[in-house]
């Protein structure tokens, strides 16, 4: 863990709060229901809706989830997403997100409202150079003249580039930050895949909720489970071992 191993290393106190990153993102569920909202992707037009997601890491835990329908664009649920948060847990946390909820505006309010986050860059966004350290710029933003940090790492052949209001870590240490967003993908994956949100039993919107609640319910259990083992089992070991009745006892042990 190479983030962790520099945070251990220097000033616990002063660095323990990027042991906490929330992953802010929204999946695509299909359903039958016409009028529950058309997304297209791909050049197809589906019914479904969207499940809008706050994910707490490393414990992988959703602190908020809301269904919409799939029409709803995934910006216009961050500042809803945000309301319901506690306001300790934001401000001790990094939030990470994606080119889905990029404004200059929100990183403005953000960071006026003390919290810390990581996202990529436009590759169409202007901005001017007012500083450089190291491989960071720190830039103006021309569209509201907002100062943030531009973090570039080269991976192989590709370039990587990240805004962030975070002025005291490392390059590699940004790079690594925004990687924890891919939690919330295996989270959406374990709901969709094991859980079954890909296949609803009802065709009614309040039968597809309870479905959608059951599953939040299971996944948290689930966690509990694997917090009690001896051995680290990952969730999807944990289900299929459920589902092959084994003793639970002896998968404990």
């Amino acid at each position: 863990m190479f983030l962790y191993t520099y945070i251990m290393g220097h000033n616990f106190r002063l660095y323990n709060k990027f042991l906490s990153i929330i992953s802010i993102d929204s999946t695509f569920i299909k359903t039958k229901i016409r009028g529950s909202g058309i997304y297209s992707r791909n050049g197809n037009r589906e019914n479904g809706i969207k499940m809008h997601t706050a994910l707490f890491f490393p414990l992988t835990i959703p602190l908020e989830s809301i269904i919409t329908p799939a029409n709803i664009s995934d910006s216009s649920m961050f500042d809803e997403i945000i309301k319901n948060i506690d306001g300790n847990i934001l401000k001790g946390s990094i939030l990470v997100f994606d080119l889905g909820y990029y404004d200059s505006e929100r990183f403005k309010t953000l960071d006026e409202k003390c919290i810390l986050f990581v996202t990529r860059i436009k590759s169409n966004i202007k901005y001017e150079i007012i500083d450089i350290e190291g491989k960071s710029k720190i830039i103006r933003l021309v569209s509201n003249g907002y100062t943030l940090r531009l973090v570039s790492i080269k991976k192989g052949i590709d370039d990587y580039e990240y805004l962030t209001n975070i002025y005291d870590l490392p390059d590699e240490y940004i790079d690594e930050i925004y990687g924890k967003r891919w939690s919330i993908e295996e989270f959406f994956k374990i709901m969709k895949k094991y859980l079954k949100l890909n296949h609803f039993m009802s065709r009614k919107i309040n039968g597809i909720m309870i479905q959608i609640f059951l599953a939040l319910i299971a996944y948290l259990i689930l966690l509990l489970i694997q917090s009690s083992l001896n051995i680290y089992r990952t969730l999807p070991e944990i289900i299929r071992a459920i589902r092959n009745e084994v003793a639970i006892c002896t998968f404990l042990s």
